[in-house]
């Protein structure tokens, strides 16, 4: 069996892409592993209540009810402390991840598809295919099916294609 890593914020697009990955993972006989990686120290704008583990579980276990709703796909769910670019691959390592996926809310260009080496310092030079998701550049929801599904096939999931895109 596959792992497939999503880093993900909690913004409608982010859902989306976890929703979409998670019903490519009932094709592919995946396992999809929702991450959050947070700051303890930043509040959130609207309540301006602390963001700690408790209240980040409590959204990520929301979150995957909703997709297994949906998709019956079985999720994982972990939480850590610390940076998205500085925990991210030590996680994908630590689950024996096949394949990255991050959601940011940037203007970066929208799909990044090489594989990314780890950070200064790690021991592990496994090399993780990654897929970058920029909600900036993907506004729209039915452009994230048929990205995430080519990527994918590139990724070598599946022995035919999972997706036609009409």
């Amino acid at each position: 069996m596959k792992n497939i890593l999503v880093a993900i914020n909690f913004s409608d697009y982010a859902q989306q892409v976890a929703l979409y990955t998670a019903e490519l993972c009932q094709l592919t006989n995946a396992r999809l592993i929702l991450f959050y990686a947070y700051n303890p120290k930043l509040h959130t704008p609207e309540t301006e209540v602390l963001i700690d583990e408790p209240y980040v579980q409590h959204h990520l276990d929301k979150l995957a009810r909703n997709i297994h709703q949906k998709t019956k796909a079985s999720v994982t769910r972990l939480v850590t402390p610390g940076a998205l670019q500085q925990v991210t691959f030590e996680v994908a390592g630590m689950v024996k991840a096949d394949l990255i996926i991050i959601c940011q809310n940037r203007t970066d260009p929208s799909v990044t598809m090489q594989p990314v080496t780890p950070f200064t310092g790690q021991t592990n030079l496994q090399l993780i295919p990654t897929l970058v998701m920029a909600e900036a550049n993907n506004p729209e929801p039915e452009t994230i099916r048929p990205i995430l599904a080519d990527f994918l096939n590139l990724s070598g999931f599946g022995n035919s294609p999972l997706l036609e895109v009409s």
